[in-house]
């Protein structure tokens, strides 16, 4: 946990662990019912909504770290694009295209490779 009045960071309790745990456990349900379709919508909305503050943000990340604005707009920019690669993959439902390896006697490392 971060004290920016002492500006100082403090360990995170047990406790706070336990409730962020809870916190994401409790959420799961929710999240799960939107679908697939409403997951991609919700990671694209909060990409969009990050890039509309994106003045706000930049300037409070300035401040709190001292990085030069041009390398928090790239991170911004890096991290809404990465939102937005994830939403067209949950979409396109690639990650779900599962294979099985089958055995194969003769894998050319010298044993042969398991299922």
């Amino acid at each position: 946990m971060i004290d920016t009045t002492a500006g100082s960071i403090a360990d995170t309790t047990a406790a706070e662990v336990d409730a962020t745990v809870a916190a994401a456990a409790a959420a799961a349900p929710a999240w799960a019912a939107l679908g697939a379709a409403g997951r991609a919508r919700a990671l694209t909305d909060l990409a969009d909504r990050l890039d509309a503050r994106a003045a706000e943000l930049i300037a409070m990340a300035r401040n709190e770290t001292r990085l030069s604005e041009a390398r928090l707009t790239g991170e911004l920019r890096r991290t809404t694009f990465q939102l937005r690669l994830f939403a067209e993959t949950v979409r396109d439902g690639g990650y779900l295209d599962v294979r099985i390896d089958t055995a194969d006697n003769e894998w050319p490392m010298g044993a042969p490779r398991p299922d």
